[in-house]
């Protein structure tokens, strides 16, 4: 592990393993939103799901319709597949940034111990 000692694994397992909830009220030396993360995840693709949904319905609604809101429909069907993909894609690149930012406090966190016993 280069240089981490056990005692600084330790520590760092123990902070890590806290529940979000004690986290909340341990002051600031444990991350909450690294815990939360996958949950806020989830709920954006679900809405970014539940919103390519209307957008399918509303589309096959302007088709069933008839005279010149068919190709209307149409390119609104393809608008939101697009519009669907791009949000998902947006999410998961918001989530894995906030989880690269705190993995970066971490990693500068260790160095900080590790200096500080030198």
């Amino acid at each position: 592990m280069g240089g981490v000692t056990t005692s600084a694994l330790r520590s760092h397992v123990t902070k890590s393993s806290k529940s979000i909830l004690g986290a909340l009220f341990s002051g600031f030396d444990v991350m909450v939103v690294p815990k939360i993360i996958t949950i806020i995840y989830v709920l954006m693709i679900a809405a970014v799901l539940i919103g390519g949904l209307f957008g399918f319905i509303s589309s096959l609604g302007m088709m069933t319709q008839g005279g010149g809101t068919a190709a209307f429909g149409l390119l609104s069907l393809i608008c939101t597949a697009v519009f669907t993909v791009i949000g998902a894609l947006i999410s998961r690149i918001f989530c894995e940034l906030a989880v690269v930012q705190f993995k970066i406090h971490e990693a500068l966190q260790d160095i900080r111990t590790q200096t500080a016993r030198q």
